[in-house]
């Protein structure tokens, strides 16, 4: 990665992905559009970092779609810390949360 001189993106955006499967069902519905997507699959990698921060060193600015779990969250937040406004939060608001949240309550018996 110490090679990489400069990464950029179309349209100057990049969208950055935690999930493979929200990845995949994006990239599958967006084929004809061609835009740079990118999937970090989880926990952020070194690679992953560098290459972002290459992205926003050359002016993109980075889409970024996680889980809204804990941890999901606790990443979107570092990410937001490292970028400031170079990097917009998508779909983390709260009708986003409420779109998904199940609403069947599970009992757990101990």
């Amino acid at each position: 990665m110490d090679e990489v001189q400069e990464a950029g993106g179309k349209q100057w955006l990049m969208a950055v992905f935690e999930n493979p499967t929200v990845f995949s069902g994006i990239l599958h519905r967006a084929l004809k559009t061609r835009p740079s997507l990118i999937c970090i699959f989880g926990n952020f990698k070194l690679a992953s970092l560098v290459l972002m921060d290459k992205l926003v060193e050359n002016g993109v600015r980075i889409y970024y779609s996680g889980d809204l779990d804990r941890e999901g969250i606790i990443m979107a937040d570092k990410l937001k810390l490292r970028y400031e406004s170079k990097l917009v939060l998508w779909r983390y608001g709260v009708e986003d949360y409420r779109d998904i949240v199940s609403m069947v309550r599970l009992k757990i018996d101990f």
